[in-house]
């Protein structure tokens, strides 16, 4: 078999070996910092639970639930448009990231980025809820976003070192793969590596494509 060949099958394993990386994990990075939302926001919430107000919109969060339980999506839409607008400390954030994962289940793709996008310029937000809705806006976008557009999305959360930075800079490795720039992806994968702050989930991911890539 010539040089080509064997080449040619190589860097075909090897960017089926990142597909299937990037399906097993890619997901699996924005899943996490879901998870952490709607434990901290969850928790906010109950702490308040007693009082009149957030005890109404713990109902109303629980009634939409049931609505999406029962299979009534749309009934559910409208009540988790209406926790949103009340910006109640916690189920702002609940309520508008569920609305973006129902209209991202319908195929509803812009709908659920515009939601993600919203929640990223609201003030009344803390910083770590816009940074992640941010950064779940430019997964779900990245499948048809060049390097430079995701990179672009990314940026504010890069030049901040807070819990967010290290995820967006994985994300933004998976984007260098995904354009083809290996060398840049392998950059940003080895400044996790061997960053002592990064996470150690974040840090194992980073070595296993380490591995693939070269």
């Amino acid at each position: 078999m010539s040089e080509e060949f064997i080449r040619e099958v190589d860097e075909d394993l090897r960017h089926q070996q990142l597909t299937a990386f990037w399906k097993n994990y890619g997901k699996y990075v924005i899943a996490v910092a879901v998870g952490i939302v709607i434990f901290v926001a969850g928790s906010q919430g109950y702490k308040k639970y007693t009082e009149g107000k957030y005890l109404d919109v713990s109902e109303q969060y629980t009634a939409a639930l049931d609505n999406i339980g029962s299979g009534n999506q749309q009934q559910a839409l409208v009540k988790l448009k209406e926790l949103s607008d009340k910006d109640v400390e916690g189920y702002t954030v609940l309520s508008a990231m569920k609305r973006a994962e129902l209209h991202l289940g319908n195929g509803e793709q812009a709908l659920a980025v515009g939601i993600l996008d919203g929640l990223a310029k609201n003030s009344g937000v803390g910083e770590f809820y816009r940074d992640l809705a941010s950064l779940q806006a430019a997964t779900i976008l990245m499948d048809e976003s060049s390097y430079e557009e995701t990179t672009a999305r990314l940026e504010p959360l890069l030049e901040r070192r807070n819990e967010m930075h290290y995820l967006a800079k994985e994300l933004l490795a998976m984007a260098a793969i995904q354009s083809g720039d290996l060398e840049k992806a392998k950059g940003l994968l080895r400044d996790l590596s061997e960053d002592l702050e990064t996470p150690e989930q974040v840090k194992f991911r980073a070595d296993q494509l380490i591995t693939v890539i070269e």
